[in-house]
């Protein structure tokens, strides 16, 4: 992904994030990662796809975070129980 496709993905995933997907236009996303729309829509096509990209590596970290928690464990049964450990890392608690 380019540059540019980067800070439009983390502007959405900010913005989707605080204010809902569907409250968020892509005027907006532009705006907030300092791209014209006709570079939002020549990276990722559609708001769709720059849903299902935000969706997708959302996705990818939450799974990442939880195969290191579990990965983390010595103990078979602390295992079982890592991936809630894993959520109250990932809500911040």
């Amino acid at each position: 992904m380019t540059p540019a496709g980067r800070r439009i993905l983390a502007a959405a995933e900010e913005l989707f994030y605080h204010r809902g997907i569907t409250a968020v236009g892509v005027d907006l996303i532009a705006e907030h990662s300092g791209v014209t729309k006709r570079t939002l829509y020549n990276q990722f096509g559609a708001k769709d796809h720059l849903v299902a990209a935000y969706l997708a590596e959302r996705d990818q970290r939450w799974r990442s975070l939880v195969r290191a928690t579990v990965d983390a464990c010595d103990d078979p049964v602390e295992a079982v129980t890592a991936p809630f450990d894993a959520l109250a890392i990932w809500g911040g608690a």
